[in-house]
């Protein structure tokens, strides 16, 4: 909901010589309050769908490779686990986004399985 709000932040429609925003004609997009607006949107677009889930990639790839081997290990019912064997499955601080997948697609959740829908995560079952 969010990204699709700041996406729709940008959008105008030209009326003659002058521009508004389509979900509010009230709104001139020609005004550097609105220009403010989009840049700080352009900003929160990369920041959000892009960078938090590549933030959490890249702390879950710290994780496992400071496991022995680098190997990622499995949970009581078969799912991925990004901490030592030997704590509780409720011990893995990356549980909620890799606990569902096998261990072998670990990482699955937060690459996606395509570009546009790369930010949701996508579950797999054994």
């Amino acid at each position: 909901m969010v990204t699709t709000t700041l996406f729709r932040v940008p959008q105008c429609l030209t009326l003659g010589n002058d521009s508004y925003h389509e979900d509010d004609f009230t709104i001139d997009c020609q005004t550097s309050s609105f220009y403010a607006v989009v840049t700080f949107s352009i900003i929160m677009i990369a920041a959000i769908p892009v960078g938090v889930p590549l933030v959490f990639l890249i702390l879950m790839f710290r994780a496992k490779s400071q496991l022995p081997e680098g190997k990622v290990n499995s949970t009581v019912l078969g799912g991925a686990k990004l901490c030592s064997a030997d704590l509780d499955d409720t011990d893995d601080q990356y549980g909620f986004l890799c606990r569902d997948l096998k261990p072998r697609y670990w990482y699955y959740g937060e690459t996606g399985s395509n570009a546009p829908r790369s930010c949701s995560l996508k579950m797999q079952r054994s």
